[in-house]
């Protein structure tokens, strides 16, 4: 969140730092084509037809994450496709509403490998709710899986990436 003064018309004296990066940067015509395919939410849905140069950085930094399937069919594809494992729907990370589907699973993985996490840790810790914050004290990150984190860093790699093709900023990785 960046400071703004109420005449910015907010309200509140607040406004996120991706709504005025959208404002200072318009969508850049040449790569990416932007296609409003609708406003959702204040958040701004946009799709291109080919990534950009630092689109195409960070979708590159993806590919770990999308390894071979175990019959060594690929599951990420240069021009912007990639496939989860376990899986067979593709997603077209040029396309909106593909990467939001994405994100929206990353986030529920995520949250239920916390909830798991907290349980694990609430059973082998004999932790009571006592009717006050902080009953499930000492649950740290030292008590997350490698998948999570692992699942941490595909969605922030794909949070990226999404404001990359929304904004046309550059994203330093």
């Amino acid at each position: 969140m960046v400071r703004a003064l109420p005449c910015h018309g907010r309200g509140c004296g607040f406004e996120s730092r991706r709504s005025r990066q959208m404002k200072q940067n318009p969508l850049k015509k040449g790569f990416c084509f932007g296609i409003l395919s609708r406003v959702y939410s204040r958040k701004l849905m946009v799709d291109c037809e080919k990534l950009n140069p630092n689109a195409q950085k960070i979708f590159e930094n993806l590919k770990p994450y999308f390894p071979p399937n175990p019959w060594k069919k690929p599951c990420w594809e240069p021009e912007g496709r990639v496939c989860p494992s376990g899986n067979t729907i593709w997603y077209d990370l040029r396309k909106s509403a593909d990467r939001n589907k994405l994100i929206d699973q990353e986030r529920e993985t995520i949250g239920h490998q916390t909830q798991i996490a907290a349980s694990i840790h609430q059973q082998n810790n004999k932790c009571v709710p006592n009717g006050e914050l902080g009953w499930l004290k000492d649950f740290t990150f030292q008590h997350f899986p490698r998948s999570m984190q692992h699942g941490v860093e595909l969605l922030l790699l794909l949070l990226d990436l999404d404001f990359q093709i929304e904004t046309g900023d550059i994203v330093e990785r």
